[in-house]
């Protein structure tokens, strides 16, 4: 009986040390992920931010149309302050970003932001918030 109760209790808490190391490699994992996009992103380089990004996975943005709609911002510095996985294969990832935006701003700005990534098999890549389409003025009367 003694010895049963023991078994159980290493089992037990091998399996929850188990589910903990999991959870923290999925954080890690992601961790990584968001490093090197923003490591790209304050190099400069276009082409490994664009391989980060869910659109070049499931081809809805290309490489040209990603290159072109990017530019302006410089961005300083980042820290990930949160990151939070409210739904399997979905994450948020909060971070403190530091950026210039020449000519027009040419202090650095301090701004806090929530990123959305999404699981791609087994991968985690960035998604761009979709923006939505403005309203049609309403006809005056």
């Amino acid at each position: 009986m003694q010895v049963t109760r023991i078994v159980f209790w290493t089992v037990l808490i091998a399996l929850l040390a188990g589910c903990a190391s999991l959870g923290a490699s999925r954080e890690e994992a992601l961790r990584r992920r968001v490093t090197a996009f923003w490591d790209a992103r304050l190099a400069g380089d276009l082409v490994t931010q664009y391989d980060y990004e869910a659109a070049s996975r499931t081809g809805k943005t290309t490489l040209q149309k990603y290159v072109s709609s990017k530019g302006g911002i410089r961005y300083l510095s980042y820290r990930i302050e949160a990151i939070r996985f409210p739904e399997p294969g979905r994450a948020e990832v909060d971070l403190v970003l530091k950026y210039l935006v020449p000519p027009v701003i040419t202090k650095p700005v301090e701004a806090r932001i929530t990123q959305n990534w999404v699981l791609i098999d087994g991968q985690w890549y960035h998604q761009e918030k979709r923006r939505r389409p403005k309203k049609p003025a309403k006809p005056s009367a």
